[in-house]
């Protein structure tokens, strides 16, 4: 009976966080499939689709059910080891199925296009494969690109990569383009232990090097069954980057790369779907494993409801400042529009943190050049962007630390003022110091807000050195300060929006006193 009891309780948060998400993401991947555009900036990264949006979709559904449920289940030892250990082992088990499924959609219902000569892929829609019925690839000459990074405990393990890309050619007579638009492409692998010396590293890398170059001197090229056209990833930037330095011309990531697929495209979608079962089966099984040693809190069930809202945690914390009915309307608008952006921005490939970044300028950055032309907005849509999903965060944690509370302070009328002063002389330094550089980041505005924060406290006298949130603020202006010397904030920017928040303040004060004394 109390097993019962137990799989009433849980079963259902695992069976949401596992397999309900698995055809929500399924339909979602399967209308991003097409149009395939690696060129379109809001396309979201290969590497958000494996990701990011499936660890999104079971952290909704950790925030909004499971973790309520999970305190329905008690144990004897150890009590948040085990809880915690029930919650990864479903939030695993839905990631996992949902990795498999986005692979399973783009394999089985991808586009395949056939194509004559490879100079018609540029007429035809955008698809994900292709057969070329006829083309020629120019040996011993292309473009090469390389990438390293670690992995494993401690980074133990290093690994290696060399991307080859050689151009399309319809026949062996046609002339080879200044620039061509459709590239053949080769990714090579390798690993080494990450513990050998600087020295032996660069040696191994370098025979890896020699043994890819020879094999590329004498690579079938028409090997191929069909073509992958790889989608907009770190690949596909590092293909882009070695052809622009081939041919010495601007990219602007335009390049089409296609790879060789040397299996038949009957085969392509092998057991994922059956792997996604299993991985199911295998992650229920360990999860009613544990399940087994816990026991269910009496009249859990029955007193759901009112259990929900006892049982508050930091998650609970971090929610309320998202909500429309426990804060200001206007900070709490802004913090959801600086959360979303710096989410799609992050997943569209604006991750390094850096400024001046080239995607910046779509997304609304600013920059002297585009505010000369007309685009006004930028003076204020640039403080609600993100350089990279670190600085997104901390500029949104300190937005979401402050911004509540001096809405209620000053009103909404006040934080606006506020706002629109730290956002428009930020802008203004900015575009003096660095006109012809993008600049993005709320961190002039979360600035601002400290400026007024600290002069409302003196004015009113509530601020005290013994309060924790005023040393924050201060670490933060700290730490802003020191990530100026590495291009990851602006100076100029930071300096502006902290002088545009006294000055914001302080035209608040002076409208308030005509408003208190019209006289």
């Amino acid at each position: 009976m109390k097993d019962l009891i137990k799989l009433r309780i849980l079963f259902p948060a695992h069976l949401a966080m596992t397999l309900a998400l698995v055809p929500i993401f399924g339909v979602l991947r399967y209308f991003t499939l097409l149009p395939l555009n690696p060129n379109l900036t809001f396309q979201f990264m290969e590497g958000a689709w494996n990701w990011a949006v499936p660890l999104l979709l079971v952290g909704v559904v950790y925030i909004f059910y499971y973790r309520h449920r999970i305190n329905g289940i008690q144990f004897k030892r150890n009590q948040d080891r085990a809880q915690d250990g029930l919650t990864m082992v479903s939030l695993f088990t839905g990631w996992i199925m949902l990795l498999l499924t986005g692979g399973y959609v783009e394999q089985r219902f991808g586009k395949l296009v056939e194509l004559e000569f490879p100079s018609h892929l540029t007429l035809e829609p955008k698809a994900n494969f292709y057969t070329i019925d006829s083309y020629e690839i120019p040996q011993n000459w292309g473009a090469m690109n390389s990438k390293w990074y670690t992995s494993g405990k401690y980074n133990s393990t290093l690994h290696f990569e060399l991307l080859f890309a050689s151009p399309f050619l319809n026949t062996t007579y046609e002339m080879l383009p200044e620039a061509p638009q459709v590239w053949y492409g080769v990714k090579f692998k390798d690993s080494m232990s990450n513990r050998k010396s600087d020295e032996e590293k660069e040696k191994y890398f370098e025979a890896f090097k020699e043994q890819c170059l020879k094999k590329m001197e004498n690579w079938d090229f028409k090997q191929a069954l069909y073509f992958k056209n790889v989608p907009k990833s770190e690949d596909f930037f590092l293909y882009n980057q070695a052809i622009a330095n081939r041919i010495n011309v601007n990219s602007e990531n335009q390049f089409i790369i296609l790879e060789a697929v040397m299996e038949p495209f009957a085969d392509r979608v092998k057991d994922k779907a059956l792997w996604i079962f299993l991985t199911w089966l295998i992650g229920t099984a360990i999860f009613l494993l544990i399940l087994h040693y816990g026991k269910p809190r009496k009249g859990f069930l029955e007193n759901y409801p009112q259990l929900r809202s006892r049982y508050r945690s930091w998650q609970d914390e971090v929610w309320d400042k998202f909500s429309f009915w426990k804060n200001g309307p206007v900070s709490t608008a802004f913090l959801w529009i600086l959360a979303i952006l710096t989410f799609l921005m992050a997943c569209s490939g604006v991750l390094g943190g850096y400024l001046d970044h080239p995607f910046l300028g779509d997304w609304g950055a600013l920059r002297r050049v585009e505010v000369n032309h007309g685009d006004w907005y930028r003076l204020f849509s640039y403080g609600l962007l993100s350089t990279g999903p670190f600085l997104g965060l901390l500029n949104l944690g300190i937005f979401g630390y402050i911004a509540g509370e001096m809405e209620k302070k000053i009103g909404p009328l006040g934080f606006m003022l506020l706002s629109v002063s730290a956002l428009f002389f930020g802008a203004l330094v900015s575009l003096y110091v660095h006109p012809m550089y993008w600049v993005a980041g709320a961190s002039p505005w979360v600035l601002g807000l400290i400026s007024g924060y600290f002069l409302n406290g003196i004015d009113s006298k509530t601020l005290t050195i013994t309060n924790l949130k005023p040393w924050i603020l201060i670490a933060y202006v700290g730490l802003s300060f020191v990530l100026g010397f590495f291009d990851r904030m602006d100076h100029a920017a930071n300096l502006g929006g902290l002088s545009g928040g006294f000055l914001g303040y302080y035209l608040f004060k002076s409208f308030q006193k005509r408003q208190d004394y019209p006289f």
